[in-house]
């Protein structure tokens, strides 16, 4: 595993620790939140294949921010930061198994 991988594991180690620390109403959204945002920085990394900053032949795009969602569960409303990529290398399909077919684009309301 390559050094990102290792500091956005640990880094999801450190927050999933505080959320079960933290007297929260909404634990379940919370740890939800926390693992489908993972999830797609997973499927992002996978996608561009190269590491950020990392000069690669194998790079098909690169990364190019955020756009903010929510995500209506039954849970509760989870706000999620949508991973992009540079659009003129390459769209970041949405194929999580996670998210349902209906719910991919992220920006339906409840339902």
């Amino acid at each position: 595993m390559t050094s990102t991988g290792k500091n956005t594991k640990t880094e999801a180690k450190s927050q999933l620790k505080e959320l079960l620390e933290a007297d929260s109403e909404n634990l379940l959204a919370d740890i939800l939140q926390l693992g489908l945002q993972q999830l797609m920085e997973l499927e992002r990394d996978d996608y561009i294949g190269a590491e950020p900053y990392e000069r690669s032949d194998q790079r098909r795009s690169s990364r190019n921010g955020y756009k903010p969602r929510q995500l209506y569960t039954r849970v509760g409303t989870l706000h999620l930061r949508v991973p992009q990529a540079d659009p003129r290398r390459g769209v970041l399909p949405v194929d999580s198994g996670a998210l349902p077919a209906q719910r991919k684009g992220l920006g339906g309301g409840p339902g």
